[in-house]
């Protein structure tokens, strides 16, 4: 059990995950500069736009949400798309 616990206490850098990959080069800012544990949660903003997107990772499945107006959504395969401003 103290192997489970030590490495939910791993710190995790954005750079290094799935979605900073497809973000970063769209100009989306990444406000979470890191996150610890199995599941985490990562928040980026666009000068461009008022929209502000939570992409999460972890133990389910990775997943982004569109959190100023809620109305979109999706899995990792329909970020780079949605991402898109202009």
């Amino acid at each position: 059990m103290q192997t489970f616990n030590e490495a939910d206490k791993v710190v995790h850098p954005v750079e290094a995950q799935w979605h900073y990959k497809i973000l970063e080069p769209l100009g989306w800012i990444a406000q979470t500069k890191e996150a610890v544990g199995f599941v985490r949660s990562y928040v980026y903003t666009h000068p461009e736009s008022d929209s502000v997107i939570q992409c999460r990772t972890g133990v389910h499945a990775d997943t982004w949400e569109e959190i100023t107006y809620r109305k979109h959504w999706g899995y990792w395969p329909t970020l780079a798309k949605f991402a898109i401003v202009g």
